[in-house]
């Protein structure tokens, strides 16, 4: 198990947590590439890609090796649209963030009232980061939301990311609110498991409205920790 510390951010951890945050959330796509290969409608096409070419073959004068050409080619299709289409879902998401709440931290988390940002620090290098902002969300009450979740994959297993997340929930005890809402994708397997674990509660999921989303079926998910029933 490694050892670790967790401690507020610092100017010179900058460039590091970028960093963190842009790798970790971007190899999300390998997960989202598998989801949608597996999903029915994707099965859906290629068999009627298939039988077309099927059906195409015996009323024409197409060749074996023309028709596995054919296959093939369909094939490489849907791979290349789903491998660019999950690294733009991805991709684009760091873009934005990098340029907005990440572009600068101090004033965005560590200056701002009921906001803060913490590291994992292990053997004197950042491996974890998280954050936490006032949530203006429906539902009333005072909530933080838990953001930037994010552990080195070398040092995951550790119960670094468990570590972050309890220290965003006792953040938020401290600040007299009555819960912690943070969102997710159904992609993330083993964040899902722990936020689960941890005793959040999914309240709500949607579908963002462009098209890559929609073709995807890219599902994200809200949770809520209820400080008051943990109390």
């Amino acid at each position: 198990m490694a050892d670790y510390h967790i401690r507020r951010y610092k100017d010179t951890d900058y460039e590091t947590v970028r960093d963190l945050f842009a790798s970790g959330t971007k190899e999300q796509a390998t997960a989202l590439r598998k989801y949608v290969m597996k999903l029915p409608r994707t099965k859906f096409f290629l068999l009627a890609v298939l039988l077309a070419q099927i059906l195409g073959f015996t009323s024409s004068s197409l060749s074996v090796l023309q028709l596995i050409f054919c296959l093939v080619t369909c094939l490489f299709g849907v791979l290349v649209v789903v491998w660019f289409g999950s690294y733009h879902i991805f991709a684009s998401y760091v873009h934005v963030m990098l340029r907005e709440d990440m572009l600068d931290i101090q004033a965005h988390y560590v200056q701002k009232e009921g906001a803060c940002f913490w590291v994992a620090e292990s053997n004197g290098e950042v491996v974890g980061l998280v954050a936490a902002e006032p949530y203006y969300g429906a539902g009333g009450g005072k909530k933080v939301e838990l953001k930037r979740l994010s552990v080195s994959k070398a040092c995951r297993g550790c119960g670094i990311g468990k570590a972050l997340c309890q220290t965003v929930i006792s953040f938020a005890r401290q600040e007299g609110c009555e819960g912690v809402i943070l969102e997710t994708t159904m992609v993330q397997y083993s964040a899902l498991k722990l936020y689960e674990n941890l005793g959040f509660k999914r309240i709500h999921f949607f579908t963002r409205p462009s098209f890559v989303h929609k073709l995807f079926h890219f599902v994200v998910m809200m949770y809520r920790y209820d400080i008051l029933s943990h109390n």
